[in-house]
């Protein structure tokens, strides 16, 4: 749906430990099983970039999503992110599989 920077909400911000209204990065999504959206994602991350890495056909990442997928691309692309809650880090790691090249309009996609 949207991606870039956004103010941040006063709950967001008291989560985050930040000021509010500053700009973070943000991202909102929906994921959609059988069809149907099913959750809808709000990830905010203070102003620091995502790292993004080839994952070559060797590694148990590329072997765990590339479960799905018919014919095996020499690599897939992914990104990670590093959130803490209650003082524990949560790494989450996006894996975008061949299929998000062939959308034709991305954003009906998360309408």
């Amino acid at each position: 749906m949207r991606t870039g920077l956004a103010r941040i909400a006063p709950d967001e911000s008291a989560l985050l430990g930040i000021a509010p209204q500053q700009l973070a990065y943000s991202r909102e999504v929906f994921l959609y099983a059988d069809d149907k959206p099913v959750v809808f994602a709000h990830p905010l991350v203070e102003r620091k970039p995502l790292h993004y890495k080839a994952l070559r056909n060797t590694l148990p990442l590329y072997q765990r999503a590339s479960t799905v997928l018919s014919g095996l691309p020499p690599r897939l692309w992914a990104r990670r992110s590093l959130f803490y809650l209650h003082d524990a880090p949560l790494l989450v790691t996006e894996v975008f599989l061949p299929g998000i090249l062939l959308l034709t309009n991305p954003a009906s996609n998360f309408a």
